[in-house]
């Protein structure tokens, strides 16, 4: 479950929504038009550009907030917005090997092959220093207790973010925890 999410979507008339994507801000460079479910997604976080976001993602027991995970996880745009940023680099967290992206692994990116960049995997590749290009890029990994945050261009904009889970089951990326019946979407509006 994403905490803080509103519970009545009243300003919304309680019915779906439409939203148009200017080909300046998604990687298909097209005009997209996005219908919004709030049956499916519920109802959007209201978020000002002026402040980072992190999401924060619960253990629930009857959607009842249990526990805050406090695992690395990562989220993506789903209609591929790319007007966002994170505020660390791979050189500002300390990462000894490249850390992963979902670029580079797209929906395999899960449990079974998060590798930290915290870490040596015993991989001869590992013993390479990461080049200065690559620490200068953006880390895309989230966790509630790091200092890597989200931060939205200054223009009114709606997302959509998921993070790497099934639309059922929330695996958070160290593959020692599975945690189920979290909402793999969080809705942001900007």
């Amino acid at each position: 479950m994403v905490k803080n999410k509103p519970a009545s979507c009243s300003e919304y008339d309680n019915t779906d929504m439409s939203y148009t994507i200017s080909p300046l801000y998604n990687t298909d460079k097209e005009l997209k038009e996005v219908e919004y479910d709030l049956a499916e997604l519920g109802c959007p976080v209201v978020w000002s550009y002026e402040d980072a976001f992190l999401p924060e993602i619960w253990i629930t027991d009857n959607n009842v907030p249990i526990r805050r995970v406090d695992l690395d996880f990562s989220i993506r745009e789903v209609n591929n917005r790319h007007d966002y940023n994170f505020t660390e680099t791979i050189e500002d967290v300390g990462c000894v090997v490249a850390p992963q992206t979902w670029g580079q692994l797209g929906d395999t990116w899960g449990p079974d092959t998060y590798q930290s960049c915290f870490s040596y995997t015993g991989n001869s590749d590992d013993l390479e220093a990461i080049p200065r290009r690559i620490k200068k890029l953006q880390y895309e990994i989230l966790n509630s207790t790091s200092a890597n945050k989200i931060t939205f261009s200054k223009h009114q904009a709606n997302y959509t973010f998921e993070n790497n889970c099934s639309r059922s089951c929330c695996i958070v990326l160290p593959a020692v925890h599975q945690v189920c019946r979290l909402d793999p979407r969080c809705p942001e509006f900007v």
